[in-house]
């Protein structure tokens, strides 16, 4: 249980800002080294931010509005079944499903979050034309023989700066009735 959560938000945004400075300096150089720190960098920010906004969730440290937040990724089915994907070969994505042909969806945040932390696949996409780093390709275990999503790098790093500046202003509670409410608007309940 979180008690204190702007602790935990102001880490988290600590650690938000040493991947964009990270990222920048990837960006100008894009040697090797800082290429990896770069993705390294991200690797860690995905799977400690996921958790730590999934544990603001359970805590009731965000707002209903944040919650019900959806985030834009596309979904890229499985079109070979041969051979299993499994531990040893999950790195080969474009293996396993058809990355050509990709179809728009959202997920609410929480299901973004749950994935990160259960992660099958998981793979920081590099345009080496571009030179940047492009985004995420992940599924978790329960989804890995079905599909894969792709989320832009650009839009996690967005829904992290949400959660940080997300801030209740009001509560309305009902514990007989299991009604819990908490709203970043100023709004009647």
């Amino acid at each position: 249980m979180i008690l204190e959560s702007h602790v935990w938000k102001n880490e988290l945004n600590k650690d938000l800002q040493t991947v964009k400075r990270r990222l920048h300096k990837a960006k100008i150089s894009w040697e090797q080294k800082d290429r990896e720190l770069a993705t390294v960098s991200i690797e860690k920010f995905a799977f400690m931010s996921a958790f730590i906004v999934r544990k603001l969730i359970e805590s009731k440290k965000l707002s209903d509005e944040f919650e019900s937040m959806s985030v834009q990724v596309q979904e890229f089915r499985q079109d070979n079944l041969e051979p299993t994907i499994h531990f040893m070969n999950r790195h080969r994505i474009d293996k396993f499903y058809d990355l050509e042909n990709g179809s728009k969806t959202a997920l609410p945040v929480v299901k973004i979050c749950h994935a990160f932390i259960h992660s099958f696949v998981f793979e920081i996409a590099i345009d080496n034309d571009a030179a940047s780093i492009d985004g995420i390709f992940f599924n978790s275990d329960k989804t890995k023989d079905e599909k894969v999503y792709f989320i832009q790098l650009k839009n996690y790093l967005q829904v992290i700066e949400t959660a940080i500046k997300d801030e209740i202003i009001q509560t309305h509670a009902n514990p007989r009735e299991g009604i819990y409410r908490k709203s970043r608007n100023q709004r009647k309940m």
